[in-house]
């Protein structure tokens, strides 16, 4: 799995974006939580660029942040992304929160995945060139692993739930701590329409034959000929999802993140079972425009 970077050469003009006066963003909200996060939060200006398309209408990118930004981020978290000059614009804003796919390894550049559709902001996705400036804060969210990840036992499962795109914050969290804590299991279920819609599905295969502490279980809601023998048709379910960890759910961390109804549900069903707040965890990804 390569990692992200990209050397410009433009030294002029990345002086120029680099020293632009740096305005404070607007107040937002993701997933029902006010923006907020462990240290400090930042405020540049980055290089977008298009790294290709990796599902169905999914298309990932990055962003390449100043050397000298400092601090840098939890896996799970997110940060909020404006365009300083779109060339389209439209009433729903240049600007929106994206959860970070890629690991703190990778500073200072910054890798995300999203479902492209007919919003101003995603067709400046599409069209922007490489080197485009755009406004960058963050990093926000509690999403993150629960502390003493070390001294957890292996009754004691760190679950995920990735509902379509929801599989970023994930894909950013497994690459960064599965090979630290290989004696601790990993259970990560997902659920897309169809198989051409699965993002990162390579990477995740390969991910789950590399490293013996991940149980991956990938499922497609509509009936396809000739189905991979590694995934499954249907509905990702709680009971689906219990049967599948056995005895050691109770112990659990439950990470969800995907559409509200799908956030919702499983919350639910955690709550059925009598599992604390504590130890569920969802980020609600409202509206893909």
């Amino acid at each position: 799995m390569g990692r992200c970077f990209q050397t410009f050469s433009n030294v002029p003009l990345l002086a120029k974006i680099y020293g632009m006066i740096r305005s404070k963003p607007p107040y937002y909200m993701r997933g029902g939580h006010h923006r907020n996060g462990s240290g400090s939060q930042m405020e540049t200006v980055g290089l977008f660029s298009r790294t290709g398309f990796i599902a169905e209408r999914t298309l990932m990118f990055r962003i390449v942040l100043p050397p000298e930004t400092r601090d840098g981020f939890e896996p799970g978290q997110y940060v909020h992304i404006e365009w300083e000059s779109p060339e389209i614009t439209d009433e729903k804003g240049n600007g929106r929160d994206f959860s970070i796919a890629s690991t703190p390894e990778e500073w200072p550049v910054l890798s995300f995945a999203t479902r492209l559709t007919d919003s101003a902001f995603k067709a400046n996705l599409e069209r922007a060139a490489d080197g485009t400036p755009v406004k960058v804060s963050g990093p926000y969210g509690e999403f993150t692993l629960p502390s003493a990840m070390g001294t957890r036992k292996w009754d004691q499962p760190v679950v995920f739930i990735a509902g379509g795109i929801g599989i970023t914050p994930f894909r950013s969290i497994l690459r960064h701590y599965l090979g630290k804590y290989s004696s601790v299991p990993f259970f990560l279920f997902t659920t897309n329409r169809n198989v051409r819609s699965i993002p990162f599905l390579e990477e995740l295969r390969e991910m789950s034959k590399n490293n013996k502490n991940l149980f991956l279980e990938q499922i497609v809601s509509q009936p396809e000929p000739d189905l991979p023998l590694d995934l499954e048709t249907g509905i990702l379910t709680p009971d689906r999802m219990f049967e599948a960890i056995g005895e050691r759910a109770k112990n659990g961390d439950y990470y969800i993140a995907g559409t509200p109804s799908l956030v919702s549900s499983f919350t639910t069903a955690l709550q059925g079972a009598r599992l604390s707040p504590e130890q569920i965890h969802s980020d609600p990804f409202f509206g893909y425009i």
